[in-house]
């Protein structure tokens, strides 16, 4: 799974390493979309300038949120299993499509309950996957043939 960096100056720093379509992506987007709004005759900082200071602090309070959650989530992934790691991001995808449904009345046909059923299904295959791969490394059977490859 692939982080983007937060700021545009990270994104610059960033643009040569192992994730530089992604950040050079989120760089570009930053520096054309006030160009493009120019050319469509639009004017963001107008429409920036007039919004009230209690949004602006709602805004800051749950970029704050997600910034912190995000950063707990990433450290508190990295002592899951990784196949308990993949049904756990994928089943988050679930929650958003029918938390979709719920809350905003969206449509989910049935590509969206087969995929969100595939996805459950799969979270429930791969925990018992655990312990017998547990086992295996614990007899150090496979362990041998793994490191010979």
């Amino acid at each position: 799974m692939s982080y983007l960096p937060v700021t545009p100056a990270a994104s610059v720093q960033h643009c040569h390493g192992a994730n530089a379509p992604d950040a050079c992506s989120v760089f570009g987007v930053i520096a054309v979309a006030p160009f493009a709004a120019w050319l469509r005759g639009e004017s963001p900082l107008s429409e920036i300038a007039a919004i009230g200071p209690e949004t602006w602090a709602v805004l800051i309070i749950l970029g704050g949120v997600l910034v912190v959650v995000n950063l707990v989530v990433q450290y508190g992934i990295t002592f899951v299993r990784a196949n308990a790691a993949i049904a756990l991001f994928l089943f988050e995808l679930v929650v958003a499509a029918i938390s979709s449904w719920w809350l905003a009345g969206e449509a989910m046909g049935v590509k969206e309950w087969v995929g969100g059923a595939m996805i459950i299904a799969a979270s429930l295959f791969s925990r018992h996957l655990e312990p017998a791969q547990v086992a295996r490394d614990a007899s150090g059977s496979d362990r041998e043939a793994t490191s010979s490859r």
